[in-house]
């Protein structure tokens, strides 16, 4: 689920790795998979991303969908790029404010995050309610250790 460490900055909370499907129209080759780490006090979540596509993304777009259709579009910073067989790996952290990550999980529809317009990555709906759960346990305890 996660891990915690006590850092001379705070503690930074580190949620395990999570896969989201790729959509039927993506050009991702293969499902996105991302982590989250958070450090106390801070304002802002960041969530690291490998997408393996058709395309090296060079500075892409994150855009994220929530369920009632509203679109938050989110600068990024790609890590890494590396070639495969069959297209790229792109390692992308994207950084986003910690009440609008937050506010991703309040509800039970599951969001979907695009990177421009080309790689469209979801949550199934028995996947969106076992990880929406986990998710707001993790956010629980850091409140509580706040």
């Amino acid at each position: 689920m996660y891990r915690s460490a006590i850092t001379e900055k705070g503690t930074l909370y580190f949620f395990h790795e999570q896969k989201m499907q790729k959509d039927r129209d993506s050009k991702a080759i293969k499902p996105l998979r991302f982590d989250v780490t958070y450090l106390s006090g801070s304002d802002t979540v960041s969530i690291k991303t490998t997408v393996i596509s058709l395309k090296a993304y060079k500075q892409p777009t994150a855009t994220i969908i929530k369920a009632d259709g509203q679109k938050a579009a989110f600068a990024t910073e790609v890590i890494f790029r590396d070639v495969t067989k069959k297209g790229y790996i792109n390692r992308i952290e994207v950084k986003i404010p910690r009440s609008e990550y937050r506010n991703l999980y309040s509800t039970d529809k599951p969001f979907t995050i695009d990177f421009d317009d080309q790689n469209t990555f979801k949550f199934s709906d028995g996947q969106w309610q076992k990880h929406r759960e986990a998710v707001n346990k993790i956010w629980e305890v850091i409140d509580l250790n706040l």
